[in-house]
């Protein structure tokens, strides 16, 4: 089937940016910032049986625009519409027809990381344990009510990962603001956590605007979908007693700052004695 992959182009560069645009105006806190002083974060997730990650990239609304230009380019050039991590590990769907030629799918990845490295400021994220979600929060009937499920918890904690990221960076004047996938079936839970979060009044300043959109769509999802996927793939092998760090995700991270953080039943138990002390 022949796809018209210059129209393609256009259509992901102007509706990623389109997209952003709007995210942003729905959380400036003035007009008169200048645009490089905000900046977006893109999430994505992925799980296994014992590991529920929530990560992805932040940077500056002009760094996002050089991004997307970059990426579409890379898409183009190996005439894929959109990129999906589990698809190109396993040789599926567009990537079907790359499956033996090592030499295209490393070439693809070194690009799609040189760009990513070039145009993202950090990676931020959260790596939740599953069993140890279920021995604490879950638990825990005031702990759970805000923290759902893994989903919600690692979604939540991200934001928080990347608040604390934007305070040590001088260039952000306003909170960052926050693009997830839509496709996740527990996206409601978070949104209620997000919710409950924006009225209490030290939050309310710290948090951007929340929004969804399509990975399909919007070029910082694939990036945030690769990180994500790497990351579960990488604490999922620990868990199961295999030391393996990935050539792709070693190599990325090599080149960039990672504040990814991995929970434990320890930690998850002190989050959930701190929601305790929080009076009702």
């Amino acid at each position: 089937m022949y796809h018209d992959y210059g129209r393609r182009e256009a259509r992901v560069k102007y509706s990623g940016i389109l997209h952003l645009v709007q995210s942003l105006q729905m959380g400036s806190a003035t007009a008169q910032v200048p645009v490089m002083a905000t900046a977006t974060a893109y999430f994505d997730e992925s799980n296994t049986d014992a590991t529920y990650v929530v990560a992805g990239f932040a940077a500056t609304v002009e760094r996002w625009m050089a991004f997307d230009s970059d990426w579409a380019g890379l898409l183009d050039k190996y005439r894929v519409s959109h990129f999906h991590a589990k698809d190109y590990a396993h040789s599926n769907g567009q990537f079907a027809s790359w499956k033996g030629d090592e030499v295209k799918r490393k070439q693809f990845m070194e690009r799609a990381i040189r760009i990513i490295a070039r145009r993202c400021m950090v990676s931020v994220g959260i790596v939740v344990d599953r069993r140890a979600f279920q021995a604490t929060i879950a638990q825990d009937e005031v702990a759970s009510s805000f923290y759902v499920n893994e989903y919600s918890t690692a979604a939540f904690m991200s934001l928080l990962v990347t608040g604390r990221w934007a305070d040590d960076c001088p260039l952000l004047k306003d909170p960052v603001n926050y693009v997830f996938d839509r496709g996740n079936p527990h996206r409601s839970d978070f949104q209620r956590a997000y919710d409950l979060a924006l009225k209490i009044p030290f939050e309310r300043e710290r948090l951007g605007a929340l929004s969804f959109a399509d990975d399909q769509r919007v070029p910082a999802l694939q990036a945030a979908d690769l990180i994500a996927y790497e990351s579960c793939k990488l604490y999922t092998d620990l868990q199961r007693g295999k030391k393996r760090f990935r050539a792709s995700l070693k190599a990325l991270l090599s080149k960039m700052r990672c504040d990814i953080k991995v929970t434990s039943e320890r930690n998850l138990s002190a989050l959930v004695s701190k929601m305790r002390e929080i009076p009702e």
